[in-house]
């Protein structure tokens, strides 16, 4: 059975339950692309499936994208002249120098991203090192174990 339905939204997602789950999307042609509905239609197969295969996770444990997918994003960043952050970086523990020299070669380029927020690699520098003076004004050196409590 086909439903129809007249709406002043540019996007709707329609769900019929039943013996089989269906789910349609329908779309303004004129307001959105049709590649960024399939990749939201790509997303919500992809939550579905982690909400299947994880039952009880909370839904902000759940990943939106796919593994191939953050590959791609991470790979995007890499490809825009910043340095990688690459396994001997990692093994040496100096994300510290990665991000100085990211903030010497990209100051403008996005660090880091969270919710509505974002802070560029010269922001994120600078933070680092006003908690690195704050530290060292409270008597930790090299080799201090500190505890971290910060919201996910």
């Amino acid at each position: 059975a086909s439903v129809s339905e007249q709406t002043n939204y540019d996007f709707n997602i329609t769900v019929v339950p039943g013996d089989e789950i269906h789910v349609h999307l329908e779309y303004n042609a004129q307001v959105l692309e049709r590649t960024a509905v399939e990749q939201l239609r790509e997303h919500l197969l992809h939550m579905i499936e982690e909400a299947i295969h994880k039952p009880d996770a909370w839904v902000d444990e759940l990943e939106l994208v796919t593994a191939a997918e953050k590959a791609k994003i991470i790979d995007g960043f890499g490809s825009v002249g910043v340095a990688a952050w690459s396994d001997e970086k990692q093994s040496e523990g100096v994300f510290h120098t990665y991000v100085e020299e990211q903030a010497q070669l990209v100051p403008d380029h996005v660090a880091v991203v969270y919710e509505d927020r974002q802070l560029t690699y010269r922001e994120l520098n600078e933070r680092g090192n006003q908690l690195a003076r704050r530290l060292r004004n409270e008597g930790i050196g090299r080799e201090s174990i500190v505890g971290i409590l910060s919201e996910r």
